[in-house]
């Protein structure tokens, strides 16, 4: 929602984490799904097999990104618990995919058959899931991570976080595709078969959110500049003990009585970078 009075560029945008939390299941999608439909199924329904764990993986993927934004699991006791907590969803995630893939070979899966699959997943499976886990903490835990401590450090911090979240899921995404034409079983599909379309809305997302921070950051320093110079009425940029502050000034009263209300915004650093918002503060 808008806040009224604050300029667009320096209001919080929760559409572009989300494009973000999106991208990085739908890239890990991508390439899990490709390369492990490639080690567990059948060139007969290797698209089914791809899309299936494709399908896990993105909903266990979201949801692991959108745990890791919050500021609760920074520092090494958060790291500790994340690293549990995502083990775990790797397990979930290899359950889930092998009953989505038993569900594609066999079209029925029995009580004894689901319960078998759900110890062995986690267990046999392990040589599957554990790789998979830790390519995911160096492909996308750690631009995650730097994001979390560059939003530490201000608004302009959390776009460049973002923008670089978003780089990762279209590296990670575009060679998904790029291993797509490598793979036996994958080198027939149609170029718009489901996986890959997996993969091009990875990029795509990833793409628009890193766009869209680039495109943020870059209004915000333009408004900041036409602010020192003058060029915007209501706004002033002020010194402050920590470096500047964007102030919105209004004027009441008419004449000899007109009175100026100030009102900081944004606390901005030496170069005019914004660093934390006031306005959230304010009654």
């Amino acid at each position: 929602m808008a806040l009224r009075g604050i300029p667009e560029a320096f209001q919080s945008r929760h559409a572009i984490r989300r494009l973000n939390i999106g991208a990085v299941g739908l890239a890990l999608g991508c390439i899990t799904g490709i390369v492990l439909g490639e080690v567990v199924g059948r060139r007969s329904d290797y698209s089914e097999v791809a899309l299936a764990i494709a399908f896990s993986t993105f909903c266990v993927g979201a949801f692991w990104a959108a745990f890791f934004r919050p500021k609760g699991v920074a520092g090494h006791r958060g790291f500790r618990i994340g690293w549990g907590i995502s083990a775990v969803l790797a397990m979930l995630n290899a359950q889930l995919a092998c009953l989505l893939v038993a569900g594609v070979h066999d079209g029925y899966v029995g009580l004894e058959e689901v319960v078998q699959m759900l110890v062995a997943a986690p267990t046999l499976g392990i040589v599957l899931w554990l790789p998979a886990l830790l390519f995911t903490f160096v492909c996308f835990g750690a631009p995650i991570v730097r994001a979390q401590v560059l939003a530490e450090k201000g608004l302009a911090g959390a776009e460049r976080g973002e923008l670089l979240v978003g780089t990762a899921c279209v590296a990670i995404a575009g060679l998904g595709l790029l291993l797509s034409l490598a793979m036996p079983s994958a080198q027939w599909l149609d170029a718009f078969s489901p996986i890959r379309v997996v993969g091009y809305l990875g990029m795509l997302a990833g793409g628009m959110a890193a766009y869209a921070a680039s495109i943020r950051e870059g209004r915000r320093r333009a408004f900041v500049r036409e602010v020192e110079a003058g060029n915007v009425a209501g706004f002033r940029v002020d010194p402050s003990p920590e470096g500047k502050v964007l102030v919105r000034v209004t004027s009441h009263g008419e004449g000899y009585r007109v009175s100026d209300f100030r009102e900081e915004l944004v606390e901005l650093d030496a170069s005019g970078e914004a660093k934390r918002a006031r306005y959230c503060e304010l009654p």
